[in-house]
């Protein structure tokens, strides 16, 4: 996706406080730093972001990864309603990103870690919305939204 120059100002990378899509805001719990193979966000209303990954801001190096339950209450609820050209916002304590959706499908819990799909690729945000079948058990696959960052104001 081509960015105008113009709509991308310097942020400073920080820690997410705060993402909004869909009219509703969520909050950020602590990050994820547990070394399994899969990720395992750390509230069910309350996002986490994956620590071995980027923080938002531009320019940035790396992917942003963001992870939360999708059960009912869970942060990402409703992430399975996002369709490609939606517009998710992270505020940090340095600015906001608007990031454009490109692509929204699923990623296999085994190893999930270690995805392709999960590599570096700065300016890119991924949303990792976790499932649970009715007995609270993980299933074998996530939701996945790709997203580019399309806009940034600094603060």
């Amino acid at each position: 996706m081509n960015t105008a120059a113009g709509d991308l100002q310097a942020v400073e990378p920080a820690s997410p406080r705060a993402l909004t899509f869909a009219g509703r805001t969520r909050g950020f719990d602590e990050a994820i730093t547990d070394q399994s193979d899969h990720l395992i966000p750390n509230s069910l209303s309350e996002l986490s972001r994956w620590d071995a990954r980027g923080k938002p801001g531009q320019p940035t190096s790396d992917s942003v990864v963001i992870a939360g339950k999708t059960t009912v209450n869970g942060a990402f609820s409703d992430l399975s309603e996002l369709k490609v050209g939606d517009e998710i916002t992270i505020r940090t304590d340095n600015g906001e990103l608007t990031y454009s959706v490109t692509k929204v499908g699923t990623i296999g819990v085994a190893g999930e870690v270690d995805n392709p799909a999960l590599k570096n690729s700065p300016g890119r945000l991924l949303l990792v919305g976790t499932q649970y079948d009715s007995v609270s058990n993980r299933t074998s696959s996530d939701i996945l939204v790709t997203a580019q960052l399309s806009r940034s104001v600094a603060n």
